[in-house]
C-alpha cells in the first residue's frame, strides 16, 4: 500500500501541474485556485489526498506488521542448534 500510494500521489503531483498549465498564463496562482478553480484542478487535488491517505494506511499498516512480528522467526536457524 506504500508503494501504491506513492504513485498515486506522484500521478495527482503530474495531473495538478497539467491543469495548472492548462490555465494560462494570464491567470496567477491564487485567482485560479481560490475564486475560479478548474473543476480538474480540484478533481487532481482529490487524487492527492487520496493517495497520499493510502500511503499513510500502508504505512501504518507495516509498522503494525513490524511491531507483531516474531524476532525469533529473522534467526538464522543453524545457529540455535546446541
Amino acid at each position: 500500500m506504500v508503494v501504491a500510494g506513492f504513485v498515486i500521489t506522484i500521478l495527482g503531483v503530474v495531473l495538478y501541474c497539467a491543469a495548472c498549465f492548462a490555465g494560462g498564463t494570464d491567470a496567477d496562482m491564487g485567482d485560479m485556485l481560490l475564486r475560479n478553480a478548474m473543476p480538474f484542478a480540484r478533481a487532481t487535488l482529490a487524487v492527492l489526498g487520496l493517495g497520499s491517505l493510502v500511503w499513510l494506511i500502508g504505512s501504518f499498516t507495516y509498522l503494525r506488521g513490524a511491531m507483531d512480528a516474531d524476532e525469533d522467526a529473522s534467526e538464522d536457524p543453524q545457529s540455535r542448534r546446541p
